[in-house]
């Protein structure tokens, strides 16, 4: 049975069907398949483009071991890129950090480095902040401080389970696929997600398997410079799914009042460099161009908060303000000053 769906995943000749994808993904997770074979459907799903089909197949399963979590309070929104693109800063992890100093509940996913410098696991750990690794977890940690990193711990088995049995292999190498699908693993039960794709093609994939799934409010952006996120530098393509028939929308930074700028303001070369540019926009002194970059996919966030009732320009107004008068900066000394976390079981499913 592997065989053949091995040889029907390479040649795309026949669709392999959903029991047979449900029971091959259980024996991975069960250990009865071997590393080779492992690396060769990795190889398989992440050399073709992207197709709705075998990204549902991977999410249903998931979804089958492990049902989306309901935290109590108000439901969050989550901010996450495929990764790919220029070598940016961690704008949405700084995004993140702004929208939730503005209010917002902000449940913050995402992973180390794939193709990028320095991914969102690595800027939260170089900020001094922590990360949370069970749902009791995320709960305590939204709740005090309105915001959550969520660790390795709380996403589902399978996808480590084929990186431990990879091993010395690395998902970076030979696991794009479950790469471009990772926005979509979030655990929680969400307001909405902002999801930024650097390959234009997967947004409309991304977005057909989000509403076979019934996700609201999921948004994808792509940025028209390849980034994985808005930018004030350059104009951008959203598509939602509550899109008409996957409408993709386009929206310029100039019209809701963001100035032109170089993307090169936004490279940079090393972790530690990504770290120093977050740690400059927090406290206001970064290129302008990077402070209104992550001030739009801030204001994007709480516009998603808030059911898309507020006026997006206004809000990336009161995200740069923020950011200027210091109120961001204070809120990133309290959450590098929160406790561990010791709270009981609360999430449901």
């Amino acid at each position: 049975m592997e065989t053949k769906l091995l040889r029907q995943l390479l040649h795309d000749s026949t669709r392999v069907g959903p029991d047979d994808y449900a029971d091959y993904l259980a024996q991975i997770e069960q250990g009865r398949v071997s590393a080779a074979e492992i690396v060769a459907f990795l190889t398989a799903l992440s050399t073709k483009p992207l197709q709705t089909y075998d990204v549902l197949q991977f999410l249903r399963y998931l979804r089958a071991t492990q049902a989306p979590l309901v935290l109590r309070g108000a439901p969050a929104v989550n901010i996450v890129g495929t990764g790919g693109g220029p070598a940016t800063f961690n704008i949405s992890t700084t995004a993140s950090l702004v929208a939730s100093a503005a209010g917002v509940r902000v449940i913050k996913s995402g992973s180390r480095a794939y193709k990028s410098v320095s991914g969102a696991l690595d800027a939260v750990e170089g900020l001094g902040l922590r990360t949370v690794d069970s749902p009791a977890e995320v709960e305590a940690m939204l709740n005090a401080v309105g915001i959550a990193f969520t660790g390795v711990g709380v996403y589902p088995k399978l996808p480590l389970k084929i990186a431990k049995t990879i091993f010395p292999l690395s998902l970076r190498t030979i696991g794009g696929f479950i790469n471009k699908i990772g926005p979509l693993l979030c655990p929680f039960a969400l307001r909405g997600q902002l999801t930024g794709v650097s390959n234009e093609r997967d947004m409309a994939v991304l977005r057909e398997a989000a509403c076979e799934l019934g996700l609201q409010r999921y948004w994808f952006a792509h940025c028209r410079n390849g980034m994985d996120e808005l930018a004030s530098v350059a104009d951008a393509l959203l598509v939602s799914t509550h899109s008409d028939k996957g409408t993709v929308e386009p929206l310029s930074p100039q019209v809701l009042g963001l100035h032109s700028g170089a993307l090169e303001t936004l490279l940079v070369g090393s972790k530690a460099d990504s770290r120093a540019m977050v740690e400059a926009v927090l406290v206001g002194v970064a290129p302008r161009a990077a402070i209104e970059t992550v001030a739009l996919n801030a204001a994007f966030v709480a516009w998603i908060a808030s059911g898309e009732s507020i006026v997006l320009r206004a809000e990336i107004a009161r995200m740069i303000e923020l950011i200027r008068d210091g109120h961001v900066h204070q809120h990133l000394l309290r959450l590098r000053a929160f406790p561990q976390v010791d709270a009981p079981a609360a999430a449901t499913r």
